[in-house]
């Protein structure tokens, strides 16, 4: 049977703020890695894969310690913003089929630029995939083109939007350098593999996490449409306060294979 671990998250809510010390999801992988392989054989691992919120960032510096809070998915301060960045991108936006939301990366970049100009020199913009990968490997690492999408990742051509950029007055050298879902992206380093568990030398791959309905690039160069429902889990907690949510999880299992794909 396939090990399980998990801990929980704490966030910081106010209005459309939504923050995560990212520190926090370290330790959180840390602890659920370690429940989770207890009792498995090293062999038996062949490879990690870090599934983040999409368009949950930060600023790091070059060795990937975080420099901001985290901005979760559904952190909407941003509107200004998104705006910003619909009139400056409004051509390529459209080639791609979508505009930029609030809660969507890029304008959250453009809102931590603005208010930590202190920080600035030397930052890098890290998805949370990212940031947990690089601390994975020890090493800064690239990011992947799902998670790079709403920030503006141009997924046909295989390049970040750098005019777009330079109008809104992102630096060329936050943007990190981005491979296609699926494709290694380091090994799992010394100091990490006594912290977690997993095994030195572990390949890291990127991982495609779900968004709303829109393509990623996969390593072959195909295309593999993805859905979620944008809400997030914290929906659930929101919807059953008090409720055994593993309980409920086994009650809908119950209920599959659905009979129709919503």
């Amino acid at each position: 049977m396939p090990g399980q671990g998990s801990h929980p998250l704490a966030s910081r809510r106010d209005g459309p703020l939504h923050e995560q010390d990212p520190e926090d999801w370290w330790h959180a992988i840390v602890c659920a890695c370690r429940a989770a392989l207890t009792g498995l054989p090293a062999s038996s691992i062949r490879g990690v894969a870090v599934d983040g919120t999409s368009g949950t960032i930060l600023l790091v510096d070059r060795s990937g310690k975080a420099l901001t809070s985290g901005l979760m998915y559904d952190d909407t301060r941003a509107a200004d913003e998104a705006r910003r960045a619909n009139e400056a991108g409004a051509d390529i936006w459209a080639s791609f089929g979508y505009r930029m939301q609030p809660s969507w990366a890029l304008p959250k970049l453009l809102w931590l630029l603005r208010e930590h100009r202190d920080v600035i020199s030397g930052a890098r913009l890290a998805h949370q995939a990212d940031f947990i990968n690089c601390r994975l490997a020890g090493h800064e690492v690239s990011s992947d083109s799902s998670n790079a999408l709403k920030t503006g990742y141009d997924l046909v051509r295989e390049t970040w939007p750098y005019e777009v950029l330079e109008a809104l007055g992102v630096p060329d050298q936050i943007m990190p350098a981005v491979v296609r879902p699926g494709m290694p992206v380091g090994a799992v380093c010394s100091e990490a593999a006594a912290m977690t568990g997993i095994p030195t030398g572990t390949p890291i791959i990127a991982r495609d996490p779900a968004g709303i309905v829109y393509s990623h690039r996969s390593p072959d160069g195909n295309w593999l449409p993805g859905g979620a429902s944008s809400t997030g889990a914290a929906i659930l907690a929101k919807q059953f306060p008090g409720r055994n949510l593993d309980a409920l999880s086994a009650q809908a299992a119950e209920r599959e294979p659905a009979s129709v794909i919503a």
